[in-house]
């Protein structure tokens, strides 16, 4: 016999080999699995942050300059072109804000149902404003502003879907502070002729899910103080 012969692996140990491989390379794949999807998570997140925080700047800067024009409604009650309720704001603001020309445009913030497969969106419109409008709160953004023969066009209507949302609630608040008086939040602001000194947004979960609604995530309460009120939002610190 030979005392050298060599000695090789028997078909169960090849087996065994095999099987041990396939669970090591099974363990590898799924960790890098696992990793992948937590990488594309974390964009995803960083992304829709980035989303929420512009759109945020944007609102930042158009309520912010919202202008106390004054209007006069179907019912000839002048008023200052500002409407609050509490799922929707109504205001003027400058159309573009490095702009030099003085055009106005209306704007309404509102939440849009989602329909079929579309989810609810955060929705920005606009339209033109003409200070001798008879204005319809209920029409304003359904009908365009007549205009005489030698008049300009105005404006086009526009609609902006700023932001897709899961079953969301846009609530909406309202301060205004008077000398010696205590600071008042209200939730509408309608046929006011001065403008609340501070508007705050809140995106949050549906109501009827939870007693106490939740702020969506990334999604902070915001409050937008009105520049007409710069100085006193500055000295009684709202």
């Amino acid at each position: 016999m030979n005392r050298y012969r060599q000695k090789a692996f028997t078909l169960m140990e090849m087996l065994i080999a095999l099987l041990l491989t396939g669970l090591v390379m099974t363990l590898i794949f799924t960790s890098l699995r696992l990793t992948a999807k937590g990488w594309d998570a974390a964009e995803r997140r960083q992304t829709q942050i980035a989303e929420q925080y512009q759109v945020q700047q944007l609102l930042r800067r158009l309520i912010g300059q919202a202008r106390n024009e004054r209007v006069r409604d179907v019912d000839s009650i002048l008023q200052s072109a500002f409407r609050g309720d509490s799922d929707q704001l109504i205001f003027v603001a400058p159309a573009r804000a490095d702009s030099q020309d003085a055009s106005l445009l209306w704007y309404r913030l509102r939440l849009e149902p989602g329909e079929d497969d579309e989810s609810a969106a955060l929705v920005l419109e606009t339209r033109a404003f003409r200070s001798e409008e008879i204005v319809d709160w209920s029409l304003l953004f359904e009908e365009e502003p007549e205009v005489g023969l030698e008049e300009p066009l105005p404006a086009p209507r526009q609609s902006y879907r700023l932001m897709a949302l899961s079953e969301p609630e846009l609530r909406f608040r309202y301060m205004h502070a008077r000398p010696g008086e205590l600071a008042e939040l209200s939730e509408s602001w309608i046929e006011s002729n001065e403008l609340p000194m501070r508007v705050d947004l809140m995106l949050t979960s549906d109501a009827e899910q939870s007693d106490t609604p939740v702020l969506l995530p990334a999604w902070q309460e915001l409050s937008f103080s009105l520049k007409e009120y710069a100085y006193a939002v500055r000295v009684l610190g709202f």
